[in-house]
């Protein structure tokens, strides 16, 4: 998922002060999301064999048998949890947010942007319970990542050409590694689909899902008004 994928802008657009800057959603959204997962770690009852499990995850992750049975507050709210073992998940999700997600808040404003990424949430979701549904999997997941790979993509919309640093270290047109993206997160599904038992671990159908809906509105927005600045 988007938690292995290093890379980072090699300018910054639109200028800004860092964290305490003209970007109070993307600031919040980092906030409430580190609180989560703070909550997440400290906040644990025992289970099975020695295990520990979070009533975090319990009552918010994104759990299909608990949304068909009404719990549909859970659409959203996992894109605010992340797996409590993994920082490494949190903090990319974050920073890929930040880097392109600050840019986007200046050109469409605060209140668009938030609607923004809390619909890509949903939609994200959506995608992956639909793909869940069809083939018969009822396993619950946590993680920004299909909000953010929304937020990924309308970035690569508007500045494809703009040159990112894959892995740190290989410069590379965001829209040449925006098409990266879509090819591995596609062909684990399409193998899915055909009847292969895939367990990475990954939402694959979430990111796809997030990164449709990042398209669309960039789509959009190339073809209709221009966001205001």
């Amino acid at each position: 998922g988007i938690t292995s994928r290093d890379y980072y802008r090699e300018d910054e657009r639109g200028g800004g002060t860092g964290w305490m800057s003209d970007t109070p959603t993307c600031r919040w959204i980092v906030v409430i999301t580190a609180v989560a997962y703070i909550l997440q770690a400290v906040i644990t009852e025992p289970g099975p064999r020695g295990s520990r499990f979070s009533p975090i995850d319990e009552w918010f992750a994104l759990d299909p048998d608990a949304v068909l049975s009404g719990q549909i507050w859970r659409v959203l709210t996992y894109a605010f949890l992340h797996d409590r073992y993994s920082l490494w998940h949190l903090l990319m999700n974050m920073l890929v947010l930040w880097w392109f997600g600050s840019t986007l808040e200046r050109m469409y404003g605060s209140r668009e942007f938030l609607w923004f990424y809390l619909t890509a949430a949903v939609i994200a979701g959506l995608g992956f319970l639909g793909l869940g549904l069809l083939l018969g999997a009822h396993n619950p997941v946590v993680g920004a990542s299909g909000a953010v790979m929304a937020v990924f993509m309308l970035y690569a919309t508007h500045f494809p050409r703009e040159r990112v640093y894959f892995f740190g270290l290989i410069p590379i047109e965001i829209r040449w590694l925006v098409a990266f993206y879509i090819a591995a997160d596609l062909h684990p599904v399409l193998l899915q689909l055909g009847g292969d038992d895939i367990r990475s671990g990954v939402a694959h159908a979430a990111h796809l899902s997030g990164l449709l809906f990042g398209w669309g509105l960039g789509h959009h927005r190339s073809v209709g008004e221009p966001p205001d600045p």
